[in-house]
């Protein structure tokens, strides 16, 4: 075979994001894309050739190839998922494989911790290292693994198939931290796009950009669409966010799962977490359509996989939401969906939610 001519700035794999948003675009990484990010996680959570790990993404993700290429390079084993998350899974392998580290997604770590954590209980003192990528972990569920895993190197990071862990904190050891995606990783840049497209201040949300080492070359024959997304080696993301007076990043919601009521952005990511303890043990998400009544552009409604069984009605569920949030942040109605619409790596797609619902797909819960 004839040689090739190769260096850190040559294409090396093509990898595809998870459509949330249903579309799917093949991002092209570099070898310097694949091996920056090894490097510096590694070092960060001091992983060594001790580590056996248990990636809940499938190989295909960006996670979970993030993950392979640290446990290769410090010399450590695997064990994978198929593709989608399952607890019960998991829960086998920590019982027949000596698994001392665990990661995957903020959606399927969300799902073990409601669904597992006291299953986890007699693994405690085994974890040493776990990683949570992509978006962040709601406060409760951090503080809950934290308990239970007190002396393991917990890792929340800020990223994207297109710009992989762009920040990092462990806030197992920095409490103070537990809100925040961390700060910006070794030669990474991280700054928040207002409105105007002036860069916001401290404290105020705006779409997040980022720059450095892990930044890709591209889409897959696509390449008008990445060059809008990039400008002056600063990458556009999908999402808003803002960084507090200590450079830590606050991720807030996907740009498009926003909703618009009357001219004010609310993330409902905020609102879950607001609903969460008048619905607990409800699995349930919260999207926006279009106000029926059309004075506010969009309001917030609850989609429920199932009825709650100590609650009567929608009104009675109502009832118990006052006081969560202001008034005017209230769902205007619940739907019954089953299942909720997911991604493979357990994200809610709140588009295809809200088109189910919009569509009269789903049935009104009252």
């Amino acid at each position: 075979m004839a040689a090739v001519d190769c260096n850190e700035s040559t294409p090396a794999a093509i990898l595809y994001t998870s459509g949330t948003q249903n579309q799917r675009k093949g991002v092209i990484l570099s070898h310097a894309n694949l091996v920056a990010p090894a490097r510096y996680m590694n070092s960060f959570m001091g992983v060594d050739s001790s580590i056996v790990e248990y990636v809940s993404s499938p190989l295909e993700h960006a996670f979970g190839f993030g993950r392979l290429r640290c446990v290769i390079v410090a010399g450590g084993g695997m064990v994978f998922d198929d593709g989608s998350f399952n607890a019960a899974r998991l829960l086998a392998s920590m019982r027949s494989v000596a698994v001392n580290a665990l990661s995957g997604v903020a959606a399927s770590v969300a799902l073990l911790v409601e669904r597992a954590l006291a299953e986890l209980a007699p693994f405690s003192h085994r974890l040493r290292w776990m990683e949570i990528g992509s978006q962040s972990l709601q406060r409760d569920h951090k503080i809950a693994l934290a308990k239970l895993f007190p002396k393991a190197c917990l890792v929340q990071n800020y990223g994207m198939t297109e710009a992989v862990r762009c920040t990092m904190v462990d806030f197992g050891h920095d409490p103070e931290r537990l809100v925040t995606c961390g700060r910006a990783s070794p030669g990474t840049g991280i700054r928040i796009r207002g409105e105007n497209g002036e860069p916001a201040p401290v404290g105020q949300s705006g779409v997040i950009e980022v720059r450095g080492p892990q930044v890709a070359l591209g889409y897959w024959r696509a390449q008008p669409l990445w060059d809008a997304r990039l400008s002056q080696g600063w990458f556009e993301s999908d999402d808003v966010g803002f960084l507090d007076v200590d450079g830590y990043l606050h991720y807030v919601s996907r740009r498009d799962d926003l909703i618009n009521l009357g001219g004010e952005k609310i993330s409902p990511l905020d609102l879950e977490n607001a609903f969460r303890s008048a619905l607990e043990g409800v699995e349930f998400a919260v999207c926006g359509i279009d106000d029926p009544e059309r004075l506010r552009g969009e309001v917030p409604i609850l989609c429920l996989k199932r009825a709650p069984e100590a609650i009567a009605d929608w009104s009675e569920l109502r009832r118990r939401l006052i006081g969560c949030v202001a008034n005017r942040f209230l769902p205007r109605a619940a739907y019954l969906v089953d299942p909720l619409p997911r991604t493979a790596l357990g994200k809610i797609q709140r588009r295809k939610l809200r088109h189910l619902v919009e569509a009269g797909q789903v049935r009104l819960w009252s």
